[in-house]
């Protein structure tokens, strides 16, 4: 006869109840029982007088043995549970002699806790870590640094001449009651990513901050939700893909691979289990003529070398029914084979946050419906960016056209960008970007830090540019060619709190540069000109510093910048 598997306890705490056992012949046994919780765990009694000593075993697993009634226990670690908890356990209690069960009670693990609470900075040139983090109700702690093996460990932990790119540090606190995982993600940028020396002391009147640019979150942990379809192959991933109703899939560590990019038409949000363990060796598409939009992708890292694989060369592309498409804690390597990591057609809603690419020939990022006065009630939101390495085999042969690390073409909101080796530039405003707010954007190794094109104009503020070094210019307002209706790049733009470490000019106003601001700003190391206002409408600069400029820089110049830069 097969043992009943009810629930024999639903019973308040403290309280006290007849329970009833069921052995393997089906013969019952009267016991009386109670729980009370304390501090750490609970407090077990089993009333049942003919026992001469009660046997405990938690899970399946012995734990102790009692010789005097009430037999009593106390778990550690341990709460009343509902069945429906996915932590619960089994206590069990048995005669000793006879093995006959004589009681269960379900418990939940009050698990330990436990929280990194220092770490390097998320994005850091520094190759060493160092990690201190806090435990509770723990026994012990283990911790493990990326792919590596865990090891027993105690606060603070140090790991020394890590390589640049992504890093994860994961703690684990083990005790009675099960174990915890607290984790910590940052990137470490190469060797000659960032300035060899602090900015100078600011005068007077220039902001605290001093213009430097808060540095980009990398890639972050994250919880996927309950109800998921679980994926482990690329078929099984294809299928998912087709459901009709927008569904979250989570994605098993591993590898997915597909003849063509994946096709996310219904909305669906997919996740890594664990973050940049599921590697895709082909991109995503997101979006179609049809489809309810809103579809995510969290967690993912790509690794694409073969354009067939990709739609346009674009690793993830979203068009279309795209809208509201969010794409979170992504890593895309493009191996200087594709034209792009991210290229968003459709920008409605759109939000991109902690994603690193690198090594394109076009762009990194590129956000741009490409339709004159396009106006989105929903600007797109960029934040916590790094875009590295974005150049053709001949560096500046798309003249412009291309080789930015990120793109921006339509109204947006860009927070915190670290673009470095751009053969063109770090960061390109233009088509529709009317009205955009973009800060704390940090460009190094790149021709120019930040060029904006036509149509940039009515309201755009640029705030704590942070450019260079191995920059030759910071920023590149584009003159009003009467190819493009005569409309110069800035117009009514504002940038401000910012430094600009460059080599030949700091900000160039362009022909046609009209009332374009420039304030509470830092200039050093420029041999022409800090800034260059060329027959430029209504400008205005001020309470800037020029202290640090390189030898033969003016403040101000009104010449052309061609005739001093072939």
């Amino acid at each position: 006869m097969l043992e009943r598997r009810r629930p024999l306890l639903l019973l308040a705490p403290a309280a006290l109840a007849t329970v009833l056992a069921f052995t393997g012949d089906g013969q019952a046994a009267s016991a009386r029982l109670s729980v009370n919780p304390v501090q750490g765990g609970v407090v077990v009694r089993v009333f049942f007088r003919p026992a001469r000593s009660v046997a405990f075993s938690l899970s399946g697993r012995p734990l102790a043995r009692r010789s005097k009634a009430p037999y009593a226990l106390f778990v550690s670690d341990h709460r009343r549970a509902r069945s429906a908890d996915r932590r619960a356990v089994w206590l069990v209690a048995r005669d000793a002699r006879s093995g006959r069960r004589l009681a269960r009670v379900l418990l939940s693990a009050q698990l330990p806790q436990v929280a990194v609470t220092t770490g390097p900075e998320r994005v850091t040139s520094n190759r060493d870590a160092r990690f201190a983090f806090s435990a509770s109700r723990a026994t012990s702690t283990w911790c493990r640094l990326d792919a590596g093996s865990e090891k027993r460990c105690s606060s603070p932990i140090v790991y020394r001449a890590l390589a640049p790119g992504a890093h994860m540090f994961k703690v684990r606190a083990v005790g009675s009651g099960g174990s915890a995982t607290a984790t910590y993600a940052w990137m470490i940028l190469g060797p000659d990513s960032t300035p060899d020396s602090p900015p100078p002391p600011q005068p007077p009147g220039l902001p605290a901050s001093g213009g430097r640019a808060a540095p980009p979150t990398a890639p972050s942990p994250y919880s996927t939700p309950s109800g998921a379809v679980l994926v482990s192959t690329s078929a099984g991933l294809d299928q998912a893909l087709h459901a009709s109703n927008p569904t979250d899939i989570v994605l098993a560590d591993g590898v997915y691979d597909n003849a063509a990019p994946f096709w996310n038409t219904g909305g669906h949000r997919v996740y890594a289990a664990n973050l940049g363990r599921a590697v895709l060796r082909a991109g995503f598409v997101l979006g179609h003529n049809w489809g309810p939009g809103n579809g995510m992708l969290r967690g993912l890292a790509f690794d694409v070398s073969d354009p067939a694989k990709t739609l346009n060369g674009d690793i993830v592309h979203v068009w279309g029914t795209g809208a509201g498409s969010r794409l979170l804690d992504l890593t895309l390597d493009g191996h200087k084979a594709l034209s792009a990591g991210i290229r968003v057609r459709e920008p409605e809603g759109v939000v991109i946050q902690r994603v690193v690419v690198r090594n394109f020939t076009g762009w990194g990022i590129n956000v741009d419906a490409n339709v004159l006065n396009r106006t989105v009630l929903r600007p797109p939101l960029l934040e916590d960016v790094v875009a590295t390495d974005v150049t053709r085999v001949v560096p500046q042969s798309s003249n412009g056209t291309s080789e930015a690390c990120v793109w921006i073409g339509n109204t947006a909101t860009v927070r915190r960008v670290f673009a470095a080796r751009c053969a063109w530039e770090g960061l390109w405003t233009g088509t529709a970007s009317k009205g955009a707010i973009l800060e704390d954007i940090r460009v190094v190794e790149s021709e120019t830090g930040v060029y904006a094109e036509h149509y940039n104009s009515a309201g755009t503020t640029f705030r704590r540019l942070d450019i260079g070094p191995s920059v030759k210019r910071g920023f590149n307002c584009e003159w009003s060619d009467p190819a493009w209706d005569s409309i110069a790049g800035c117009i009514d733009i504002v940038i401000e709190d910012s430094v600009f470490d460059t080599t030949r000019v700091g900000v160039y106003m362009d022909e046609g540069t009209t009332r374009t601001t420039i304030r509470r700003s830092v200039f050093r190391n420029q041999d022409w000109a800090a800034i260059a206002d060329y027959k430029g409408v209504s400008n205005s600069y001020y309470d800037n510093d020029y202290a640090g400029l390189g030898r033969g820089g003016v403040p101000v110049s009104n010449e052309h910048l061609f005739t001093h830069c072939p």
